[in-house]
């Protein structure tokens, strides 16, 4: 057929273009709306991983607390149980005056079998001349002499404090006891007893 002249040419609107774009779009809208669901599923179980590791921190925080309370009353069992060891392990022992002429002369010894080794403290005890020292000596029952723990003299109010060590090895120290010796002390006891006690 022809068309008359002058006339625009009309073009034939393809009739499946419509159908097309509502493929398209329902297509778009179920992968949206897929897309949505994965987004919701896996938001929920974040979610539900977190509160599980919220839940796991706090009963961590809460075994750890316990076990610091643990480990601090092990801590001082520990403690008690050492001081009640090494009380055990010391001998005090009070020397009294054996002098009229110093009649309130007193001394403390603290022995330490494990360590060899001992504490004396000695109060109201008359100072010597130059020429003299005083002279601890620690009695055990299983030696035949006293065995020689130092020498010393005492300050003007007839004081001293003394760590000492015994000269040899002491099984049991029985008695300790002050004797008053030449300059520098003796193998054996010669001079007159001043102290003694157990």
């Amino acid at each position: 057929m022809l068309r008359p002249l002058g006339q625009p040419k009309i073009s034939a609107f393809p009739v499946w273009l419509p159908w097309a774009l509502a493929a398209s779009f329902a297509v778009a809208s179920a992968g949206l709306s897929i897309s949505g669901s994965a987004l919701k599923s896996e938001s929920s179980r974040l979610q539900r991983q977190l509160a599980e590791l919220t839940a796991r921190s706090a009963q961590l925080s809460q075994d750890t607390a316990e076990l610091q309370n643990q480990l601090g009353l092990l801590q001082t069992g520990l403690a008690a149980l050492r001081e009640r060891d090494v009380a055990a392990q010391l001998k005090i022992a009070l020397l009294k005056s054996l002098l009229e002429d110093t009649p309130k002369a007193v001394a403390v010894s603290v022995w330490n079998h494990e360590k060899q080794q001992g504490i004396f403290i000695v109060q109201n005890l008359a100072p010597l001349p130059p020429d003299k020292d005083y002279q601890l000596w620690v009695i055990d029952s299983k030696k035949h002499d006293p065995v020689g723990a130092g020498v010393f003299t005492v300050d003007r109010e007839g004081r001293v404090r003394l760590e000492f060590k015994p000269e040899s090895q002491v099984q049991s120290a029985d008695e300790f006891a002050v004797t008053e010796e030449k300059k520098g002390g003796v193998a054996k006891p010669t001079g007159r007893m001043v102290l003694i006690g157990s």
